[in-house]
């Protein structure tokens, strides 16, 4: 596998430029010391959109996408797999605005999978701004649980779960897979998307790769902080649901992180999110 050529990086934007994206500007450092270039899908969830149809961005050839309405990024990481696959890619780089990744990552992922070519999905280490790991972890009655270290090897679909930052994926397994679910706009699509993985495959391979995610829940703005939890309600609202069980935990992963938001912000306005959100929603 070459890394520039075989893989199509997907970046989703919010009311951002791509100057100001971490991830790409390691990546056109790596296509300029190789004298390479690259294709990249863009897709953009800002109310305005931040580009023209054409853009010119450092080695990249650019296929931009806006998205008014705010979709979400399964909706973004579905469409750039259909884009891929007209490029005849074989693989789909997840990338966000927020992650800063190491200049020799491209190395370690086309490395990696040369040496691993039955595996599916190739996922780094996600540390927080404070140090902690956050992905991937152990994955148990529909949530993560961080774990103190994730050495390089291979890990069971079945009990680990990554995040999608920095997600390499076979487009032939996504396809198989089902792709992304479109009714989960953001929390919860990740792990959507490897329980539909889990049903076709058996393991994914984690990277001796360390990157740092600016993790959202550290925020302390008020009005983000309602305005994701609400996401939140929507994502746990519309996921798949295999067993009766399910609905019981993602109604109680829901009603205790509204408890922690109201007890931490005194703010009421969380119960009526949750209601209008959660429980009202069809």
């Amino acid at each position: 596998m070459q890394f520039s050529t075989s893989i199509l990086p997907v970046i989703v934007l919010y009311k951002q430029k791509l100057e100001n994206a971490k991830s790409l500007a390691v990546l056109n450092d790596y296509l300029k010391a190789m004298g390479a270039e690259m294709d990249l899908f863009v897709y953009d969830n800002s109310p305005e959109p931040m580009y023209e149809n054409s853009i010119t961005f450092g080695n990249f050839k650019v296929q931009y996408v806006h998205d008014k309405v705010n979709a979400g990024v399964s909706k973004a990481y579905n469409t750039g797999a259909a884009y891929g696959l007209t490029l005849k890619k074989s693989w789909l780089l997840l990338l966000d605005q927020d992650t800063v990744f190491p200049s020799n990552f491209p190395v370690i992922y086309e490395d990696a999978v040369n040496r691993n070519p039955d595996i599916p999905l190739f996922a780094p280490v996600l540390k927080t701004q404070h140090g902690d790991i956050m992905s991937p972890g152990i994955y148990r009655r529909k949530r993560v649980y961080w774990v103190k270290s994730v050495p390089e090897g291979k890990y069971s679909l079945q009990k680990y779960s990554p995040v999608n930052s920095g997600l390499l994926i076979n487009l032939d397994a996504f396809q198989k897979a089902g792709g992304y679910n479109g009714a989960v706009r953001l929390d919860f699509a990740d792990f959507q998307f490897i329980e539909r993985l889990a049903r076709h495959y058996n393991w994914f391979y984690t990277l001796d790769l360390v990157c740092e995610q600016d993790f959202s829940a550290y925020d302390t703005n008020p009005d983000k902080l309602r305005h994701r939890f609400a996401f939140f309600c929507e994502g746990a609202r519309n996921c798949d649901r295999e067993r009766v069980a399910d609905s019981f935990w993602y109604l109680a992963w829901t009603i205790r992180r509204m408890g922690g938001l109201m007890l931490k912000n005194r703010d009421a306005r969380y119960l009526q999110i949750f209601i209008q959100k959660y429980l009202l929603r069809k």
